[in-house]
């Protein structure tokens, strides 16, 4: 039955992924890659959030929020192609920056989610 809830989560973490990393290229536009950095970043959110509290949700809840959406939501691989892109067409300092922020603000997310869940509810 795990598998059919990390399928759900999955559709719904990819479909989302792409509708919010799309309205936010429109937005921003596409000279730096802000849909893939900010859809990673809520997404170690979201992670960080779910992991801390793991104890208190219903293991299928647990499996299609953090293994089946996040899984499916944050993109590393696109993340991976993107800093590429920028080397190649030598923007050199957009992709450290890229780099960079990629990194550390996703590890802050994924702190601030965990400590998020620890607050009293």
């Amino acid at each position: 039955m795990n598998m059919l809830w990390v399928a759900l989560g999955g559709a719904l973490g990819a479909w989302s992924r792409y509708e919010l990393g799309a309205y936010i290229t429109k937005r921003a536009g596409s000279r730096f890659p802000w849909g893939t950095l900010l859809v990673n970043w809520s997404g170690c959110f979201l992670l960080g959030l779910l992991a801390g509290m793991r104890q208190v949700l219903p293991g299928p809840l647990y499996v299609f929020a953090a293994v089946g959406w996040c899984g499916a939501f944050t993109t590393f691989s696109t993340f991976s192609f993107e800093a590429l892109t920028l080397w190649k067409d030598k923007q050199r300092g957009r992709c450290a920056l890229y780099l960079f922020l990629t990194a550390a603000v996703g590890l802050a997310a994924a702190a601030g989610g965990l400590w998020l869940a620890g607050l009293p509810g």
